[in-house]
């Protein structure tokens, strides 16, 4: 007699139940908690479900939960910090500001992946990726002696290791 795999069935359940709960937790936050839509809610969020495992089958996509949460805490840190520092800039005119580009080293791959790296690295005010040469972002910012390239550098090292690509020792 053969042994189930449990692991298997476990993770494939808990990846569904994951993808319940964050569709669920996007109704309740566009609906509101009332019981009615509470109700509907889970219909649709299972419905979501199933549609996004026929879409997107479940399998171990390589992505480190740990790492992810600590990505999203970092990047909304940033973003209040760099928020700050631009309406500084704007507020208060003696605070300098030396608009241009700065080249930055890239060690996302190609492809969807340094597309959404770049996406959220695009929403941090007071910088801006504006193209890619030869494996190399360019960065619009605000301030080209403030340290660009090594604040990209540190979001690239924490999303490579969302991505299970821990690239610190290179």
């Amino acid at each position: 007699m053969e042994k189930a795999d449990v692991s298997g069935s476990q993770s494939a359940v808990l990846g569904m139940l994951i993808r319940f709960v964050g569709f669920l937790g996007i109704w309740i936050v566009l609906n509101g908690g009332d019981l009615l839509g509470l109700l509907i809610g889970g219909v649709v969020a299972a419905g979501g479900t199933w549609l996004s495992v026929q879409l997107l089958p479940l399998s171990h996509s390589g992505i480190n939960l740990g790492a992810l949460v600590i990505q999203t805490v970092l990047f909304l840190w940033s973003s209040v910090v760099a928020g700050v520092d631009v309406a500084m800039r704007a507020f208060y005119p003696k605070v300098h500001v030396n608009p241009g580009f700065v080249v930055c080293p890239c060690r996302v791959p190609e492809g969807t992946s340094r597309d959404v790296f770049l996406a959220i690295s695009s929403l941090v005010p007071g910088s801006l990726p504006a193209g890619i040469e030869h494996g190399r972002v360019i960065i619009h910012c605000l301030d080209i002696n403030q340290p660009v390239a090594a604040q990209l550098a540190e979001n690239e090292k924490q999303f490579l290791k969302v991505l299970g690509k821990d690239m610190s020792d290179d």
